[in-house]
């Protein structure tokens, strides 16, 4: 897999645009959709290449085009630009993008942070059982490590006893970590693959966006404390028909808060968050024979971290999201990769 110097890559263009048009979109979602439901048990390359000629079927209205099967066939040769090459690109770009924000979840970033510390893990369940205040005994299956998270919350009835806690717990402690590190990189040593510790120095575009939120923060009318504090109040207010409408200034003062935010911090959080998940997809995915799906979930999982502390105040998984389908995005148009050659990639991998 080529890697790159990451660099402070810009956010996606927005749906509909010129660029991304919604036949793109909504083909790649449809394609990605297609790939997953078959329930082959097929590897990422697999999954990439058959993705590729989904694409470029539902695209072109071309169902006849040729069917992967898988990274024994035959490659698609690379030919010389046409005028059509750059909607190519977009629907690779779009594609890769895609595939990228349907591997990684929130799931994946609990499993993760558990795996980076099952002693704080242990201990906030031991926490829990212990609090007297609101006490509980958490479920046994918490202990065992060998048991995905997945596979816990992908069990019927309710989830087990203590695991919102943990879950919420063992993430505030790999945000902490990766906030107090000079890399940032907190969850670094459980990359998949054998990887060397420390992971390299954080990359300029991380450093200077950090320092672009960290002062949008302090220049808002209104701190993340207040913002939030009104903001709750307010949606509490307005959903509890035993409580008072909050009166028009309220109402007007939290509408000016989130304007401000709006154009003043969330945009500079969701730079923030591709800036990492840049430099967490390069560096994890340096070693060609361990680029699969966890190097996905990897950057993802740092790229989530990143924005961690603004999660009441903004929606975190959009963030995450933008991030995520902008890198892969503009990873691929900066590489020029149609479909062919994403095809052709996926397959090396």
């Amino acid at each position: 897999m080529t890697t790159t110097t990451p660099q402070l890559i810009p956010i996606i263009p927005h749906y509909g645009s010129d660029k991304r048009p919604a036949r793109l979109v909504n083909g790649a979602d449809d394609a990605v959709h297609a790939c997953l439901a078959q329930g082959e048990p097929l590897e990422w390359p697999d999954l990439v290449a058959r993705a590729c000629d989904e694409m470029l079927a539902r695209c072109t209205g071309s169902r006849g085009a040729a069917r992967s099967g898988g990274r024994q066939s035959r490659p698609v040769k690379r030919t010389a630009r046409s005028p059509d090459s750059d909607r190519r690109i977009c629907m690779a770009a779009e594609l890769l993008g895609t595939f990228v924000s349907r591997v990684a979840s929130c799931s994946e970033v609990d499993e993760l942070c558990r795996a980076a510390f099952p002693g704080w893990w242990d201990a906030a369940l031991d926490d829990y059982a212990a609090d007297t205040g609101e006490p509980g005994t958490p479920d046994p299956v918490l202990y065992d490590h060998e048991v995905p998270l997945a596979s816990i919350k992908a069990s019927e009835g309710p989830w087990p006893a203590g695991l919102d806690i943990a879950c919420l717990e063992v993430s505030n402690f790999a945000h902490l970590v990766g906030a107090a590190s000079s890399n940032g990189l907190a969850l670094a040593h459980t990359a998949p693959g054998p990887v060397v510790w420390p992971p390299p120095e954080v990359s300029q575009a991380v450093r200077t966006t950090r320092q672009q939120l960290r002062k949008a923060l302090t220049e808002t009318t209104t701190s993340q404390q207040e913002h939030t504090a009104m903001l709750f109040s307010c949606l509490s207010a307005r959903d509890d028909p035993d409580s008072p409408d909050p009166i028009q200034a309220e109402i007007d003062q939290v509408n000016a808060s989130l304007r401000e935010w709006d154009e003043k911090v969330l945009p500079i959080a969701r730079r923030l968050a591709t800036a990492t998940y840049a430099q967490a997809w390069e560096w994890a995915s340096s070693d060609p024979q361990r680029w699969d799906p966890g190097v996905t979930a990897y950057a993802y999982a740092e790229a989530y971290l990143s924005v961690y502390d603004l999660r009441q105040v903004g929606d975190i998984y959009d963030m995450t999201d933008a991030a995520c389908r902008s890198y892969a995005w503009w990873w691929c148009r900066d590489r020029k990769l149609d479909l062919s050659g994403l095809r052709e990639l996926a397959i090396s991998w």
